[in-house]
């Protein structure tokens, strides 16, 4: 903050400086009473002042400039962050607290008294993706003839 007034109050005092060698300058044409030597040094005196304000504006411009690209690159890994925590937070909610499940076929009943499927149900409200198969047991009580008979 500091920093920033020093700036400031050196481009105003030298904008001030400037608007004196104007006016100056003005005083000295107005008069007609001029030499080619105050005249020259008047321009010399100008531009010396021209090239001094220029070379403060590139310099608060470079530091702009760095504090800008600094800001962009904060706004972009505040996003990233905000994206990560919005996902680890959607993960978290997905399916939390008790579920009420049937006893018998295991349906599940939704927010709105619905009984669904369990895959169904778990499929809607995870990331999670189901791949059927048999264990072992079920699959002799199924499928009796693709198993020996135990003797």
């Amino acid at each position: 903050m500091k920093r920033r007034k020093k700036n400031k109050s050196k481009t105003a005092l030298i904008y001030k400086k400037e608007f004196d060698l104007f006016e100056k300058t003005k005083e000295i044409i107005n008069n007609k009473e001029i030499s080619k030597d105050d005249l020259f040094a008047a321009y010399v005196s100008l531009s010396g002042s021209y090239e001094k304000l220029l070379k403060d504006g590139l310099k608060l411009t470079k530091i702009s400039d760095l504090y800008e690209r600094k800001l962009f690159r904060a706004n972009i890994e505040i996003e990233k962050q905000k994206d990560e925590l919005s996902k680890a937070f959607d993960r978290i909610n997905k399916i939390n607290g008790l579920l009420p499940i049937c006893s018998s076929c295991k349906k599940i009943r939704d927010d709105d008294g619905y009984w669904n499927e369990i895959e169904a149900y778990i499929s809607e409200h995870s990331e999670a993706d189901f791949s059927h198969s048999l264990c072992p047991e079920c699959a002799k009580k199924l499928y009796p003839q693709y198993y020996k008979k135990e003797e």
